[in-house]
């Protein structure tokens, strides 16, 4: 583990590249644009399901995972660190999620949430993530394919 502190952009999207977890332990946090800029780069984030922010820019399970509390965090961490199949697989989905944001989708939800403040619009549905709901890491599998395939199937057709 190495802290870099500031760094430029080109040092931070290299530094994003070659980690193999992003960990974002704050206990409040806004969107998550950290999560998706690692996402972009095929790195998976942890970061805790209570903080705000990264149940929107983390699909559990999926794209990189949400903890309970700080002992399910270190016990994600280490299975991620251990397992380069889910690792790999959560990353690449990761990849995915993170492609599916842009600026222009980014403001005009930004723009429905200040008319909703001003009674013009209903507000839009959040997203809820109920820690009892979380796969314990234990349980966690490498997901499959957009195709239902998973690594396992691809490895027993190459033998």
């Amino acid at each position: 583990m190495h802290f870099h502190g500031f760094v430029d952009e080109h040092t931070k999207h290299t530094l994003l590249a070659r980690s193999w977890v992003l960990l974002m332990p704050s206990h409040k946090e806004g969107w998550g644009l950290t999560i998706v800029e690692a996402g972009l780069h095929a790195t998976p984030a942890v970061a805790f399901a209570y903080a705000g922010g990264p149940t929107e820019s983390i699909v559990h399970g999926r794209t990189g995972l949400l903890s309970r509390d700080a002992d399910d965090m270190r016990e994600q961490v280490a299975r991620l660190l251990t397992d380069h199949e889910l690792r790999r697989a959560l990353g690449e989905r990761a990849r995915t999620h993170a492609r599916s944001f842009d600026w222009t989708t980014a403001g005009e939800k930004l723009i429905h949430t200040l008319r909703s403040v001003l009674g013009q619009v209903a507000r839009a549905p959040q997203p809820t993530v109920r820690l009892a709901s979380l796969t314990p890491v234990e349980e966690l599998e490498v997901p499959a394919h957009e195709d239902g395939t998973s690594d396992g199937d691809a490895q027993e057709r190459s033998a």
